[in-house]
């Protein structure tokens, strides 16, 4: 005889009323054994603003032996994810009532590593941010895109300015003193002087402005205005032939603090 028939009543549960969606998985090389299941990880997509996005979903496997990756979007989807809408109902015997949800259908693939990856796994430990920045990439919207790589440009452009800056400070460091008080003032077109001087005539030296061979041999020349009166500079100052420069001289010097030239014309 056939087994009475059974009543049942069916309830659509909504996606943001389930933590944990129920998935059609299937495996392209063949059946996984019981006794030893894969463990599975699932990420869903953050871009919730985005219609195109916020459905996208990845699904992992991993064996002892080999690990798995299947996506319900781009050319590894199954065909029929673009085609209909997948539902799975849950049955409970109890009540006779069945509870259905959407889901997503994934084929899942291989995922071979290069062995050299695998020996230097532990060297390329990602930080936080750059696993963030990889999920990005895959599944994030234009806009986080842009603002992830504007980030990257200004991360690049710190690092290349403190390195300039850090070789600036070397050279900085490497450079000699620079030199102070009379080597520094050797190149100046400024006679050597005494800042701290606190009377003018003690700012130059003669000393320092006229060797002793020179002003020796300009005593006879400067004779003439030593020994002359004020009779004698009113006299050239009338005839033109005086040319008058104020200075302060100290020490050694035999002229006043006007200088005069007689001009010959």
């Amino acid at each position: 005889m056939a087994s009475p028939k059974k009543k049942v009543t069916l309830e659509y549960v909504p996606p943001e009323k389930v933590s944990n969606e129920p998935l059609l998985v299937q495996f392209t090389n063949g059946r996984l054994k019981p006794d030893n299941p894969p463990n599975f990880g699932y990420f869903k997509s953050t871009e919730s603003d985005d219609v195109r996005k916020r459905n996208r979903r990845v699904l992992v496997a991993e064996t002892k032996r080999m690990q798995y990756v299947g996506r319900n979007f781009g050319p590894s989807a199954p065909r029929g994810n673009s085609l209909c809408k997948y539902m799975v109902g849950v049955l409970d015997k109890n009540t006779g009532k069945m509870r259905v949800y959407d889901t997503n259908s994934f084929t899942m693939r291989p995922v071979v590593h290069d062995k050299n990856q695998e020996k230097n796994k532990d060297e390329v430990d990602l930080t936080y941010q750059e696993k963030n920045d990889r999920l990005v990439d895959a599944f994030g919207g234009a806009k986080k895109k842009r603002a992830m790589e504007s980030r990257l440009r200004d991360k690049v452009k710190r690092e290349a300015l403190e390195t300039a800056m850090g070789a600036a400070v070397e050279d900085v460091m490497k450079t000699p003193e620079k030199l102070t008080g009379p080597e520094m003032d050797s190149d100046s077109s400024i006679p050597p002087h005494d800042k701290h001087a606190a009377k003018p005539e003690d700012v130059y030296k003669v000393e320092s402005i006229i060797s002793p061979e020179v002003f020796e041999a300009l005593k006879d020349v400067a004779g003439v205005f030593v020994k002359a009166t004020k009779e004698d500079i009113s006299k050239w100052r009338t005839e033109g032939r005086l040319v008058q420069i104020t200075f302060i001289l100290h020490g050694r010097c035999l002229c006043h603090s006007t200088l005069v030239k007689i001009v010959d014309w």
